[in-house]
């Protein structure tokens, strides 16, 4: 009895008649949903990355306690990351763009802002195991008084 969605154990697979609506469904990628759409040219704008860059590195400086401010960010990954979390959070082609922007953002902001105070702790944590030696175990030490020993014949 086979409860998986194909017999692939008595037969081999048919990949040509099994995936053929996989192809179909690649035409209606999201990505290319909201190519040129307002919402992109306003959320992946140059002013907007900047933005979400600034929020980010004071969000992270208020989380970490006024301790830590991260140096500026490459904007490419910045933009990359930007594009993950609009093609995830929006479904829909939306009416009101800026208002959706300001989500986005929000979104960006509050989920990687712990994520970089993890990193810094992470790494903190390792320059300090790096920069501290480790002290070895101490020998062990025997309970026995009597060191000599005895010959036994058999």
């Amino acid at each position: 009895m086979f409860n998986g969605r194909i017999n692939i154990i008595n037969q081999p697979p048919h990949t040509n008649e099994l995936f053929k609506l996989y192809d179909n469904c690649q035409l209606m990628n999201q990505e290319k949903f909201f190519k040129d759409s307002e919402l992109e040219k306003i959320y992946l704008s140059q002013n907007n990355i900047r933005l979400v860059e600034s929020k980010l590195r004071d969000n992270v400086y208020k989380l970490t306690n006024n301790k830590y401010v991260i140096d500026r960010q490459c904007l490419e990954s910045l933009k990359t990351i930007m594009e993950d979390v609009m093609e995830k959070n929006t479904k829909y082609i939306c009416t009101n763009p800026k208002e959706k922007t300001d989500e986005l953002n929000n979104i960006v902001i509050n989920t990687y802002s712990p994520k970089i105070v993890n990193e810094i702790n992470y790494y903190i944590k390792y320059k300090y195991d790096v920069s501290t030696l480790k002290v070895p175990i101490d020998l062990p030490l025997t309970n026995n008084k009597d060191t000599s020993l005895e010959y036994k014949p058999f």
